[in-house]
């Protein structure tokens, strides 16, 4: 998995999308995914096609870190990346039943 996905142009993050869908959920040798550097990064546009393309936004890296707690850590609050996030959360934790 390239890092540099999240964090470089958005058109080249789409592109890779699309040529291989399961590259939204793959990880690196530390279990970071596309999603957890966009958030950490701050990238919003990312975020937010990451997560319409299936990203799961309760997912950590090898550390427990994830993408809400790594933006949150980052300073990356904007509206569009804390909220989206935390929207996602909450419905996947009310939906598990916890």
């Amino acid at each position: 998995y390239d890092s540099t996905i999240a964090s470089s142009n958005y058109c080249d993050l789409q592109e890779v999308v699309k040529a291989d869908s399961t590259s939204v959920t793959r990880r690196n040798l530390y279990g970071w995914t596309a999603l957890l550097y966009a958030a950490y990064l701050g990238h919003e546009p990312a975020v937010a096609f990451l997560l319409d393309k299936g990203a799961k936004a309760d997912e950590c890296n090898d550390k427990g870190q994830t993408a809400l707690m790594l933006a949150a850590a980052c300073g990356n609050l904007k509206v569009g990346i804390f909220g989206n996030l935390l929207t996602l959360v909450v419905s996947q934790l009310t939906h598990n039943g916890m």
